[in-house]
């Protein structure tokens, strides 16, 4: 490879930037280049280029000075900052975009575009090619993440104060103080986080996904294959062998375990496969017929003394094993928060 033109001994070529700044160096006599005037010049036309519109507005890379007009970063808002050709921070004040496009689209830099004015501020999205860039159009949201396909935008951070981080994870504009990380991950309301990959989504206010999907407000999901579509419902676990999913499916439902499915209001459904029939239901386990082979056995650890009756809450019941007199004994509070009774089963 030959040496740069203007810059000899050197064996690799200089971008022309570069290879103009070498030159104007070596063509200064020392008096002049110990001009610090002269030096700054230099270093600024170095790193700053066109497109600087806004009041204050700093811009660093995209293309060089000798080619001018294409691929220009652009930063027109107030106190913006853009790094990349076709990278572009507007609209709002303080904006920053970092990543460079291959074009002005679809193929686009990082675009920072929240809002106009000071509720603007802070917006920042850093991503960009081979693929179209990280969009921040928020108010002082951030997007990390390029795209992993042409035309289709990377992360999107469109709700304020949202981040978004991760090829196509997004926020959208309703999804305010929302958190998405991952690929194909989406928050579409307000105060949400949804996490992990391929398809995860929060829809619901409130609401977290973690590996699986929820669409019901303060719900919960987590774990691949856990899905709550229902207010203030719980599904933790993941898909069962043949394909089924971990349910939440009725307000204040709570499904734990694989292919649990808690269907009715106020249910619980806790193991695999267990699964609700009727409202305000515990269900712990589950038969022969759902599982497909052995219904699940159960095992209840207790003490072997009896209790405090003061810990015993308005129709609790407790249980110990009398093992001295071969009995399982039961001690019960009543209803009315006063009557206490023991009952006592022989143990043969």
């Amino acid at each position: 490879m030959t040496a740069s033109k203007g810059a000899p001994g050197f064996p690799v070529p200089f971008h022309p930037t570069t290879r103009s700044i070498m030159g104007k160096l070596r063509d200064m006599s020392w008096p002049t280049l110990r001009n610090f005037w002269e030096l700054e010049n230099l270093l600024r036309k170095a790193l700053h280029t066109h497109n600087g519109t806004g009041t204050n507005t700093s811009i660093v890379g995209g293309t060089p000075e000798e080619n001018p007009g294409t691929g220009v970063p652009i930063a027109s808002s107030n106190q913006a900052i853009a790094f990349g050709d076709y990278a572009v921070a507007s609209t709002g004040d303080y904006n920053i975009a970092i990543g460079a496009g291959t074009n002005a689209g679809p193929n686009f830099g990082a675009q920072a575009t929240g809002p106009a004015g000071n509720a603007g501020a802070g917006a920042i999205a850093i991503g960009g090619a081979p693929n179209a860039g990280a969009v921040a159009s928020g108010q002082a949201a951030i997007a990390i993440g390029g795209s992993r396909s042409s035309g289709t935008a990377g992360a999107v951070a469109a709700g304020q104060h949202s981040v978004a981080i991760g090829p196509s994870a997004s926020t959208d504009a309703a999804s305010g103080q929302s958190v998405a990380i991952g690929d194909f991950v989406s928050c579409t309301n307000g105060g949400m986080v949804a996490i992990g990959s391929q398809g995860v989504f929060a829809s619901g206010n409130q609401a977290v996904a973690i590996g699986g999907n929820t669409s019901g407000g303060n719900s919960v999901a987590i774990g691949t294959g856990a899905f709550c579509n229902a207010a203030r419902g719980v599904a933790i676990g993941g898909s069962g062998p043949i394909g089924d999913t971990t349910n939440a499916q009725a307000p204040n439902a709570v499904a734990l375990g694989s292919a649990a499915n808690a269907a009715h209001t106020n249910g619980t459904a806790l193991g695999f496969r267990s699964a609700t029939t009727v409202a305000d239901q515990i269900v712990l386990g589950a038969t022969a017929a759902q599982t497909g082979t052995n219904a699940t056995r159960m095992y209840c650890f207790g003490t072997s003394t009896a209790p405090t009756d003061s810990t015993i809450p308005t129709s609790g019941i407790t249980l110990w094993l009398d093992e001295a007199g071969n009995n399982l004994k039961f001690r019960v509070r009543y209803s009315d928060g006063v009557t206490l009774k023991t009952g006592t089963v022989a143990l043969v």
